[in-house]
């Protein structure tokens, strides 16, 4: 039976929408070139990507379904990540080419979060599946979970990006805390513009720069470059999740939802579920979008 968290937690919704306003900030410098800020745009970057892994491995044990099914988490993330990322990659090798160099395969195949100095454009896609590779791998018991973490391990070291080790520490640290159930009982409440923004990182992260770069070469002010730039990508984002979430509910509306051993349910409790499941989506969505990468890019 799939199980559905009984309690949304507003503290990660304000993480989340606030860790994507210091991505746009941390980017929106490098982009317009403030150089005498790079440094500090950085550590800023830094402090957001840790705050989103942090998140995600919080809201991965937080909506686990029970009995745990590592091909169907996987592929679920697969679905969820990839037709966003592949278009967003698409519109940047078109018109923002500067954006990928390297091994256009790197991009492709999504590993460009271990590629060594070679590949950074959307790499946090890239890692955070490798996470959710572990996570799946994890579940498998000890000899599994320390198998898969070995792995990783091996990877980051061979790829030169030390730096994941911090973002593979606070990402288990999450699910720990998690377990713990260390914020369930924080009593901080969302309002809805938290919600919505919180629910669209990943969104709002894959589209923010051909945005910005396209604002760039419209608006010569920096003033009006910041406000257009904060104030449109986070309503694109908002409506590309609105979207998603809305074809996805429609394709689950098309096949009923059937347990073993369980007669098929009717269509008042089939919405019911997929009202729940709404609900709880901004939580399930895919969990962010990172700080900068390694040598300015995303």
């Amino acid at each position: 039976m799939k199980h559905i968290p009984s309690k949304h937690i507003g503290l990660l919704d304000h993480i989340k929408a606030f860790a994507i306003s210091l991505v746009l900030l941390d980017h929106g410098v490098f982009l317009i070139g403030y150089e005498g800020y790079f440094q500090l745009a950085d550590y800023i970057g830094r402090i957001a990507v840790a705050a989103f892994f942090f998140a995600s491995g919080y809201l991965i044990e937080h909506t686990r379904r029970e009995p745990f099914n590592a091909k169907e988490f996987l592929l679920n993330k697969v679905f969820r990540l990839y037709p966003l990322y592949f278009l967003s990659l698409a519109i940047c090798f078109f018109y923002f080419p500067s954006h990928i160099y390297g091994s256009v395969w790197a991009y492709v195949l999504s590993i460009q979060a271990f590629v060594p100095h070679k590949a950074d454009f959307l790499w946090f896609v890239s890692f955070y599946m490798s996470l959710m590779l572990l996570y799946g791998g994890m579940q498998g018991g000890r000899r599994a979970s320390i198998v898969a973490l070995a792995i990783l391990s091996s990877a980051i070291v061979l790829s030169e990006h030390y730096f994941n080790f911090v973002n593979l520490s606070v990402f288990l640290l999450g699910v720990m805390a998690k377990k713990r159930q260390v914020l369930d009982d924080v009593g901080a409440v969302a309002g809805r513009g938290i919600m919505a923004i919180s629910g669209s990182t990943y969104a709002i992260y894959l589209f923010h720069v051909p945005l910005a770069e396209t604002i760039l070469l419209i608006v010569q002010n920096d003033v009006v470059f910041w406000i257009s730039y904060v104030v449109l990508s986070l309503s694109i984002g908002i409506s590309i999740n609105k979207l998603q979430r809305s074809i996805t509910s429609k394709k689950r509306r098309m096949l009923p939802i059937q347990r073993p051993g369980h007669l098929p349910v009717s269509s008042e409790q089939q919405n019911l579920f997929e009202t729940l499941s709404d609900a709880h989506a901004d939580h399930g969505q895919a969990d962010g979008g990172p700080a900068r990468g390694r040598s300015g890019q995303v």
